[in-house]
């Protein structure tokens, strides 16, 4: 299972990476922020918690049917990080299977995610939600819209903590300032 987590891992920082450089790209025209990716969801010293949005299905193999991945990663230098940003990284060493799991970075790229049409970043929400609930060890944003004729954000998300199939996703109106 430790071994298919960091594949797993390892193959989704890939895949982000590949992915090109429109991370606010608005699908269709309803206003959606792409938020695939990974975000910073707790900052502690020198480590961070990132905390995947992509669910997934371990339960063919024995493992939990709805999982996100989350990790601590250790030994980050960046004074200059902040709750909410959208990460890509690497890692070295092995990877503590505790969940949040931990490991040591390799490197970090920090993702820029902007809504010309808001006040606000994506950023800005999500750490705003994030602040506005203290108790979610494990936050995961699961969903991110913007009404610019309301000026209001639409944020939903839910704890990875206590996730499994019938797990209700939280939603949250911030209004853009």
């Amino acid at each position: 299972m430790k071994l298919y987590s960091i594949a797993i891992l390892l193959i989704m920082v890939v895949l982000n990476g590949c992915s090109g450089n429109n991370y606010n790209e608005v699908k269709g025209g309803d206003n959606t922020v792409d938020i695939k990716g990974s975000y910073i969801t707790k900052i502690e010293n020198d480590r961070i918690l990132a905390v995947s949005n992509k669910m997934q299905d371990f339960s063919s193999s024995g493992g939990q049917e709805v999982y996100y991945d989350a990790v601590w990663l250790q030994g980050v230098k960046n004074k200059d990080l902040k709750v909410g940003q959208k990460i890509e990284f690497t890692t070295k060493g092995i990877t503590l299977t505790t969940y949040p799991g931990s490991v040591e970075i390799d490197q970090l790229k920090v993702i820029k995610n902007t809504f010309p049409e808001s006040k606000m970043s994506p950023d800005d929400v999500i750490r705003q939600v994030i602040d506005r609930n203290p108790s979610i060890n494990v936050f995961v944003v699961k969903d991110l819209q913007f009404d610019p004729i309301k000026k209001k954000w639409l944020i939903s998300y839910l704890e990875g903590l206590k996730v499994n199939k019938d797990t209700e996703v939280i939603k949250t109106e911030i209004m853009d300032q």
